[in-house]
Parts: C-alpha cells; structure tokens; sequence
C-alpha cells in the first residue's frame, strides 16, 4: 500500500495486508488473516480465522471479530476490542482501551510491558491500570492476564459465594516476584518464574507457584496448590485441600476440612496450628501423603496447645499407650500407613489425629516430631 492512507478489504484467498505510513483501513477475510498496520492512525479489523494483528505506531483502532485473534495495539492510544471467542489482546505502550468478549474467556497481556503492572480487576466496571504498560489502560470485559517480567500486583475484586463460577479467572504473573489476589470463583493462578505471594479467595481454586520460593493460601474452597520448584509455604485454609510442595524445603501447614498435604522431594514440614485443625473423625482428619525421614521431613505441632482447656501452654510427650496424663502423643499403625494421635486433657481418648500414609514405612519415633 501507499504512504498516505488506505481502504483494503481483504477477500479470496488473500491472507495477509500491510499498511502505510498513512491511516490505513484494512478490513481482514474468512481465513486467517496477519495484518500489520504500520505508522499512521489505522483502524484494523479481523473477520472469521484466527487472525494476528499489529497496529503498530499511532493510536490504532482494532477489532477481532470472529475467531481466536491475537491483536497487538503496539505504540499509540489504541482501541481494541476481542469480539468472539477466546482472543488475547495487547495494547502495548499507551493509554489503551482495551475490551474483551461477552465470552469473559479473552486474555489482556502485560508479556512486553518494559516495568511492573497493577490491574484489579472489578466485574461489570471498567479497570484503570497502573504501571508498565498498563498505565492508563481501559479494560473491560477481561477475566484472564498474563503479567510481565517485573513483579506484578494482580487483583480480582470480585468475593463471590463459594463454588460459584461467575467470574472464573486465570491470573499468569509471568517472570518476577509477583502478587496474585484472586477472586469469587474456581480461580487458576500461576506465579511464573520469581517469589511470588499468591492468595485464593472463595471458590475451589487451582494455585500454581512455579520456579523459587512462592507463598500460597487457598482461601475458602476445596483448593488444590503448587509450590513447584523452591522451598515454598502451602497454607491450607477451610474445606478438603490439596497441597503439594513440590521440588525444595517446602512447609505445607493444614487447617479446617480433610486437608491432602504432599512435600514431595526436599526437607518438608507438615505444620499444625491448633487441634481442631485436623480432627479424629475422617471428614476433618488431615494426611500427610509421602513423609520421608531420610529426606529429613517433620511433623510440626509445637504451636499446639498441649494442655487443652487448662491454663498455661504446653508441649507434647510422645509415648507408647496414653496414661491418663494431658498432651500425650502417641502412633497407631493403621491398613494403608500410621495415624498420629494426641490426648490433650488426659482422658485417654484422642483429641485430635493426623493420617500418615504408607504401607512398610518405618515407624514414626519422637524425633520425626517438633513438639
């Protein structure tokens, strides 16, 4: 095209168009169109396939339509919309206004953006970002970003009631140490490369830390977490959670419900807080999956109130039987592993009882504890 403006509709078997210095209209086919609009103010539309479109510089105006598009806004002041199905939009450097489809499955992408991004998200409202690439950003219609390679701060706003899914979200920090605050929904985040702190809300989430030392808390919900490489800490919250540290000295701490708790590889301590944190009957018991004393795990309960309801704090004795005296510790060898049981006021009935899973396993001793 030339160098002063133009109107291209692409037709036939026509795929790809560029366009001028000028401002350009270039309206893309049925197939998969790559359309670059280059300088000038252009307006770029997609139509059906999977189009790929880059405005360029100048405050462009784009749109998707039909199909899973990738549309870079690049330099400028530029106006993106999705339109249908699942497209991922960048709006580059820039004031951008950027809108996805009434699909609420469309991705606003941070990945080129030359510092940190601050974006909560809040449903139904338009999102003002901060930072990088998103300062000065309109967003609407988004429940998915992908951050940059800085540490991020990315929120949903949204508390909704538990197990509900109106507002699903996946939040990718990317590279950096990032902060993830998820929302009402069956939320996914991944931390991405970095020390990143990521946090579920209501929902039954899915929370992923990737490469170093990430923090995660599940949240109400039946959470499933991921430390992955590093030495993480997987802090389980209400319902039946599943936490898996993964690679490194990981510290996975159970709470209320019938909590999984799996250290895999490295030195990992399964803490518990309070008594009622995992109980005698099976809805409310916790189970540590591979504990492994050659790799130096531990069981933690020293933060335990070994004394029940008499006052001052104690610690627990590990014993063989109960005796009829408060804060005894003892194991019972079980059909698939162990069971760890605790008498806090010396009634001889357990009070509280963790699984250990693992037929053949050794059996655990005093020093496998912190009490």
């Amino acid at each position: 095209m030339g160098n002063t403006g133009n109107r291209l509709v692409v037709v036939g078997q026509i795929e790809n168009a560029r366009g001028s210095s000028g401002a350009d209209w270039i309206d893309g086919s049925e197939l998969n169109n790559r359309i670059l609009g280059e300088g000038g103010n252009d307006t770029l539309n997609g139509d059906a396939g999977n189009d790929v479109i880059y405005g360029g510089t100048g405050a462009d105006s784009m749109s998707g339509s039909y199909g899973a598009d990738r549309l870079f806004g690049e330099g400028g002041n530029d106006t993106i919309s999705g339109g249908d199905d699942s497209d991922t939009i960048s709006g580059g450097a820039g004031a951008d206004s950027l809108s996805g489809g009434a699909n609420l499955t469309d991705w606003v992408s941070y990945a080129g953006s030359d510092a940190a991004v601050n974006v909560t998200f809040t449903f139904g409202t338009t999102t003002t970002g901060r930072g990088g690439h998103a300062a000065g950003d309109q967003l609407n219609g988004f429940n998915n970003i992908l951050g940059s390679d800085f540490g991020d701060q990315l929120r949903d706003s949204v508390e909704g009631a538990v197990g509900g899914n109106y507002n699903a979200n996946i939040f990718d920090g990317a590279g950096g140490n990032d902060d993830l605050f998820m929302g009402g929904a069956n939320d996914t985040a991944y931390g991405g490369m970095g020390f990143d702190y990521i946090a579920g809300q209501n929902g039954n989430d899915r929370l992923f830390g990737g490469g170093n030392g990430d923090r995660i808390y599940g949240g109400a919900g039946a959470d499933f977490m991921v430390g992955g490489e590093g030495n993480d800490m997987l802090f389980a919250n209400e319902d039946n959670d599943r936490l898996f540290g993964g690679v490194g000295d990981d510290v996975l701490h159970g709470a209320a419900g019938r909590d999984r708790l799996q250290g895999d590889a490295g030195a990992d301590r399964f803490i518990f807080l309070k008594a009622d944190e995992s109980t005698v009957l099976s809805t409310g018991r916790d189970v540590i999956v591979d504990f492994n004393r050659a790799e130096g795990d531990r069981i933690g309960l020293a933060q335990i109130d070994a004394n029940g309801a008499a006052d001052g704090f104690g610690s627990f004795t590990f014993v063989t039987v109960f005796t009829g005296q408060a804060g005894q510790l003892r194991v019972a060898d079980t059909a698939d592993g162990q069971r760890v049981l605790a008498d806090l006021n010396g009634d001889r009935i357990s009070d509280f009882a963790i699984d250990v899973l693992g037929n053949g396993r050794p059996m655990l001793i005093e020093s496998d504890f912190n009490l």
